[in-house]
């Protein structure tokens, strides 16, 4: 199995009216195309339609999709941001014929059916879309007899922008479709965990968070044995300190303070480095001082102790069984 991931990233609309779609792909690419610390991250191709000379009709469409999933690699990622259609038999995304007049467009179950060939034959290992349109839920929906239900194969996670029935906006300025907006925000670091990984999950989390209950509704669908991260960005604590936790809290129990750890006190040299350490969990939010005490200072002072939150709890287990 190939050690790359791909992108294949795509915008289709009027770019006269609509430069949205443009500034949606140029900021995904931006984005996903490197890690924080500059390492490169999924090699990205992207097309938008009115650029270079390119026009998005659905032949043109559905050869860039055949190509994304016919070579190998160990993620694959597809993103389009423009017009989704709905139909009875299944929703579809909107392309360009002649005069940019829309065409017949590209199903969903066309994406659909090419990502799990992709999986089921080994091609890829994880295959991950996203999909800034109106009516963008519908992917990986059955059909319409079925249509509360979805099927999706191991390895297959999807991001979408709005429900079946509903329709994806632009900012107020009309610069960036407000999915995508939420998106890149993600990936920077807004949906990243305490070691700087974003996730599939963590984007949706992200969005459906910031996206209040009378806006659109975004969808996530997934069937996914490992997480892989879409992006790394700066950890907010070390893996050096973080793997310590396990030290510091045997059997996740409570870990006793005395004046010694504080430095402006007892300034003992071999707990004073240790209480550093705690009190860094304590900023992100792994640890808490024990009651009456607010801060760690105070549980320190007053022979107090500091316990794990369950982010701590979490983290301890993944410590613990060597999974970071």
């Amino acid at each position: 199995m190939s050690k790359y991931m791909k992108a294949l990233l795509v915008g289709v609309g009027k770019t006269s009216k609509e430069v949205s779609f443009a500034n949606d792909v140029h900021a995904m690419t931006k984005v996903l195309a490197t890690n924080d610390d500059g390492s490169n991250n999924f090699e990205c191709k992207s097309y938008v339609h009115g650029e270079k000379d390119i026009h998005i009709d659905a032949k043109y469409l559905m050869g860039r999709i055949e190509k994304l999933f016919a070579s190998d690699s160990a993620v694959t990622l597809f993103y389009f941001t423009g017009h989704g259609r709905s139909s009875a038999v299944g929703a579809s995304l909107v392309t360009m014929g002649k005069d940019d007049k829309t065409d017949v467009g590209v199903p969903f179950s066309f994406l659909l059916s090419h990502a799990i060939q992709a999986l089921n034959h080994g091609i890829t290992k994880e295959v991950i879309i996203l999909l800034d349109c109106c009516f963008s839920g519908d992917v990986g929906d059955l059909p319409f007899f079925a249509k509360n239900s979805a099927i999706l194969p191991k390895g297959l996670s999807i991001v979408t922008a709005s429900s079946s029935r509903e329709f994806s906006y632009s900012t107020k300025d009309e610069s960036q479709g407000v999915f995508t907006k939420h998106l890149v925000e993600g990936l920077e670091g807004g949906a990243a965990d305490h070691l700087g990984r974003v996730t599939a999950a963590g984007l949706f989390d992200y969005t459906d968070s910031i996206l209040g209950a009378w806006e659109q509704r975004p969808t996530f669908k997934a069937h996914i044995s490992n997480m892989y991260p879409l992006r790394q960005c700066e950890p907010i604590i070390s893996r050096d300190v973080l793997n310590k936790i396990v030290d510091y809290f045997p059997e996740k129990s409570p870990h006793g303070l005395t004046p010694g750890y504080e430095d402006t006190a007892g300034n003992d040299p071999k707990l004073v480095p240790i209480f550093k350490i705690l009190q860094q969990y304590n900023r992100v939010g792994l640890v808490k001082p024990s009651k009456p005490h607010e801060h760690m200072y105070d549980a320190a002072m007053e022979g107090g102790s500091c316990y794990l939150t369950p982010w701590g709890r979490y983290y301890w287990e993944l410590v613990k069984k060597e999974r970071i």
